[in-house]
C-alpha cells in the first residue's frame, strides 16, 4: 500500500510547490498596486503582506482537507470490512462452490465453474474496496460502483425468484451481501458529492 500512496505524495508536493509560486505572485502584484497608490510603505507594508499570506494559507489549508484524506473514520472502516467481507465470500465460493446451494438446499448447478468465476467477480471488488479505503472520498467512483452492483443484484434476483426460477429462499445471501451496505455507501458517496460541490463553488 505505500507504494500506492507514493505518487499521491509526489502529486501533494508538486501542488504545494504550485501554491507558494502562486502566493509569491499575489504578493507581488498585492504590493506593487499598493505602491502605485501610494498607500503603503515601511512596517505598514510589511504587516499587510503578512496578513495577505496568512489569508491565502488558510484558504489553501481549507481547500487541502476537503479533498486530501480528511473523512470521517467510520468510512475507511466500512470499506476495510467490505474488502474482507468480498474476500472471504468468494474464497469460499472459488474453494467450495456447492456450500452455498447446500445451505439454500438447492441443487448446485451443472456448469460450477460459471458460479466460480462469479466468486472471483466478488473476490476482486474486495481489492477495489481496500484500495478505496485508503481514501473513500478521493475513490468515489470504486464506491459508486459497488454500490450499483449491490442495487442491481437484489433486482435481478427478485426478478428471477418472482418466475420461479429461483427459490425465495436464496434471497436470503442478499442480507449481508448487498442491503447491509447501501447505507454506509450512499454516505460516502453523499460526502464525496458534498466536497466536490464546494471546491467548485471556491474554484467560481
Amino acid at each position: 500500500m505505500d507504494d500506492l500512496d507514493e505518487p499521491d505524495n509526489a502529486h501533494h508536493e508538486e501542488g504545494g510547490r504550485e501554491v507558494e509560486e502562486q502566493e509569491e505572485i499575489v504578493e507581488h502584484d498585492f504590493v506593487r498596486g499598493e505602491r502605485e497608490k501610494g498607500e503603503l510603505c515601511g512596517v505598514e507594508a510589511c504587516r499587510k503582506i503578512v496578513e495577505r499570506r496568512q489569508v491565502v494559507g488558510s484558504e489553501e489549508r481549507e481547500g487541502r482537507k476537503m479533498n486530501e484524506g480528511e473523512f470521517p473514520k467510520w468510512m475507511r472502516g466500512v470499506l476495510y470490512a467490505g474488502a474482507i467481507y468480498n474476500l472471504a465470500w468468494g474464497a469460499m465460493v472459488v474453494f467450495f462452490p456447492r456450500m452455498p446451494f447446500e445451505w439454500a438446499g438447492m441443487e448446485p448447478p451443472n456448469y460450477v465453474s460459471l458460479w466460480q468465476c462469479i466468486g472471483m467477480i466478488v473476490g476482486v471488488y474486495g481489492v477495489g474496496y481496500w484500495i478505496a479505503a485508503g481514501d473513500p472520498v478521493r475513490h468515489w467512483p470504486i464506491v459508486l460502483v459497488g454500490l450499483l452492483g449491490k442495487i442491481l443484484g437484489p433486482i435481478g434476483f427478485v426478478w428471477t425468484a418472482s418466475r420461479g426460477e429461483l427459490p425465495w429462499i436464496a434471497g436470503g445471501t442478499i442480507l449481508t451481501n448487498d442491503l447491509a451496505w447501501w447505507v454506509p455507501f450512499a454516505l460516502i458517496l453523499r460526502e464525496a458529492w458534498r466536497r466536490e460541490r464546494g471546491v467548485g463553488k471556491r474554484g467560481n
